[in-house]
């Protein structure tokens, strides 16, 4: 009982430093749902497609086509191309995120072989895991403040649209706040 309570202990400590790429925080919502295709983006809301854009440069709200002007329509260009590349990697990110099964691979050979005591495997294992844990922090947290400063920037380009078509203010895709 005793070797078991020690081993879950161990078992503990390595999870919890899991939480050491949160120091920097970008608090981010995408408020409505997406459907991205390779020529459209679909921004969902309860069930329903309210804002379409077609090959970078056709927009529709409710159903109903905007007429955009050749500047206008770079700017719509813009937030669909950076929807494209910028939400994709976000949910590969949020996916990494949570895929901590990597962790639990022994990456020095085979831990069973070596090692027949069950304390100094629960021992080893803890600090392998420890040790996977730590370099995956550290390369979510690199990649998570890159994708917060790609979000950033969806965010102003989203509020450019928005200055020129009012109407789609209405599902506001990209939230930062504060």
């Amino acid at each position: 009982m005793a070797f078991l309570s020690r081993s879950i202990l161990a078992l503990s400590i390595a999870l919890s430093s899991t939480s050491v790429f949160a120091q920097k925080q970008c608090d981010v919502e995408l408020r409505h749902g997406l459907i991205i295709t390779d020529d459209v983006i679909r921004i969902v809301d309860k069930g329903q497609t309210r804002v379409q854009i077609n090959n970078n440069n056709q927009l529709f709200i409710r159903g109903y086509w905007v007429d955009l002007s050749d500047d206008e329509s770079k700017v719509l260009e813009q937030f669909s191309n950076g929807i494209r590349h910028t939400v994709p990697e976000l949910v590969n990110l949020a996916t990494d995120g949570v895929n901590l099964g990597d962790a639990f691979k022994s990456r020095e050979g085979n831990i069973e072989d070596r090692i027949n005591d069950m304390g100094q495997r629960m021992d080893i294992i803890s600090k392998e895991i420890d040790k996977s844990l730590q370099k995956k922090a550290h390369q979510l947290e690199l990649k998570a403040s890159e994708y917060c400063e790609c979000l950033n920037a969806l965010d102003v380009t989203e509020s450019r649209l928005q200055a020129i078509v009012p109407g789609i203010a209405d599902f506001d895709l990209v939230q930062i706040k504060s």
